[in-house]
């Protein structure tokens, strides 16, 4: 009788531990998401004041170049936040819908090029779930390359087409950029040039690929990643 009540005493005691436990850890979990949530708004709160600033600053510029940079600076921190408010909307700390963030970037560049109204995007963008790190990274190439487009692609034609693609097959990813522009020479593309050292960097940072053809028809860049 003694050792089955010391049975049922040792079963009580397991079971109420295990429930200390759970309630230890759910809470711990709670804070954890708490924390990271609150961090991601602030960060969020953060580049959206940065890239206001840059907005005052560009309507104080006396020149069209230095008001494009600003622009360009600005797409950049909007392209960076809008990972953060994806987090937060999502509650996901590992991968986002790409899908959806690659439309949220197109979206602001579009609405900063409002003037170049005979340029249509087309997109075919298919769900993609990548993971944050590489996020960051991909949005800033995908925003450097169709800022490319709309300033240099055009220039002899008054209407154009920039196509953006994102497919994946067998956890490899693919997103492909062109336009039906003028085209450029690539054998004439400074080695010191900062634009393409920016762009290589990014790649590399996704150890990815990129293949870059251009002609009289317009310029392409295909480029290609594995997810983890």
């Amino acid at each position: 009788m003694d050792f089955a009540r010391t049975k049922i005493w040792l079963s009580c005691c397991t079971n109420a531990i295990i429930n200390l436990a759970k309630q230890a850890l759910e809470l711990a979990l709670d804070e954890k998401n708490i924390l990271l949530q609150e961090v991601n708004h602030r960060v969020k709160n953060n580049l959206s004041i940065v890239a206001s600033l840059m907005n005052l600053q560009s309507e104080k510029s006396n020149d069209d170049y230095h008001k494009q940079l600003f622009m360009e600076c600005r797409n950049r921190l909007d392209s960076i936040a809008a990972v953060h408010e994806l987090i937060y909307k999502a509650k996901s700390y590992s991968h986002i819908n790409f899908k959806e963030y690659l439309n949220q970037i197109i979206e602001h560049i579009s609405d900063s090029y409002k003037s170049f109204e005979h340029i249509k995007i087309i997109k075919g963008i298919t769900e993609v779930d990548i993971d944050i790190s590489a996020a960051i990274p991909l949005a800033l190439i995908v925003n450097k390359l169709i800022t490319n487009a709309y300033k240099h692609a055009f220039s002899n034609k008054t209407e154009g087409v920039i196509e953006i693609l994102l497919v994946e097959n067998n956890k490899q990813v693919f997103l492909t950029i062109k336009d039906n522009g003028q085209g450029f020479d690539k054998t004439v593309i400074p080695k010191n040039s900062i634009g393409m050292e920016i762009l290589g960097g990014l790649i590399e940072q996704i150890n990815g690929t990129c293949n870059l053809t251009s002609d009289e028809k317009g310029t392409q860049y295909k480029i290609s990643f594995s997810k983890k």
